[in-house]
Parts: structure tokens; sequence; C-alpha cells
């Protein structure tokens, strides 16, 4: 009998569907950049594209003053930062990423919103601010996967 080779538990399965497209839900906190290190390490394959997806919570409020206009303004630019961060290790890894930003006041809801909108393959989500609990997650994401 022959023997398969072993194969380390850092090396991502493999499949016969390319190019895929891969999300990773991420917040604003330094768990989303584990996140992004586990699911090159583990998930994602030499074809596929990562999806940076990020909801910024909103308010129902639409009376933003000028001062609340520049807040939002200065927290964008933090977003795009932070998120451009997360990537650096995409980067060195030469896979091909898009930063997704959306704003909703529904988390979950507007994460599996965006699953169907982008077409994802997969959705990555980490334990940080983003969720909790992958048993929740699954009661709100029904079908694509």
């Amino acid at each position: 009998m022959q023997q398969s080779p072993s194969v380390p538990a850092s090396t991502p399965p493999q499949t016969a569907t390319f190019p895929r497209k891969i999300g990773v839900a991420v917040d604003l906190s330094d768990k989303s950049s584990y996140t992004v290190t586990w699911a090159i390490q583990h998930h994602i394959q030499p074809h596929d594209t990562v999806v940076l997806l990020h909801v910024c919570t909103t308010t129902h409020d639409n009376n933003d003053t000028d001062e609340m206009k520049k807040m939002k303004n200065y927290f964008h630019v933090y977003t795009i930062s932070k998120l451009d961060d997360f990537a650096k290790s995409l980067l060195q890894a030469q896979i091909p990423y898009n930063l997704h930003i959306v704003m909703d006041h529904e988390i979950k809801e507007r994460l599996c919103l965006e699953i169907n909108s982008l077409n994802l393959s997969a959705l990555i989500v980490g334990r940080g601010r983003v969720l909790r609990s992958p048993l929740r997650m699954s009661c709100w994401c029904c079908g694509k996967f």
C-alpha cells in the first residue's frame, strides 16, 4: 500500500473551482489582523481573490452638524488606514484583494447581504466585535454555502 504524503496543517485544501472570491469580515480591532493571517494560512489559495469586508455601524440620525461630518470623515480615513494595515499580509503573500466598506446599523444582517451581492465563495469571520458566536451567524446566513 502506498501512503499519501503528509500535508502540513497550514496548507489550504485544494479545490477544483478557481477563482474563488473569499470574504474576510474585519472590524477595527487588532484581532482582525489575526483573522486575515489565519485565512491566508488555512483557507486562501493562490488563485483566490480576497475581499476585506467591514461594516461601519450607523445611527438613524440624519441631522449631522459640521463637527459630526468632520468626525465621520476622520473615522472613514482611519478605517481605510486600518484595513490597509490588515492587507499587508495579503500583499506579502501576493494575494489580490479589495477593500469593501459598507454602512449599516445591523452588522450581521449586512454581512449576509454582502455575501450575496459580492458573490462570495466563503466568508471568514473572526472572534472580535463583528461576531461573538458562529452559531448565531449561521442562523442569519443561509443558502449560500
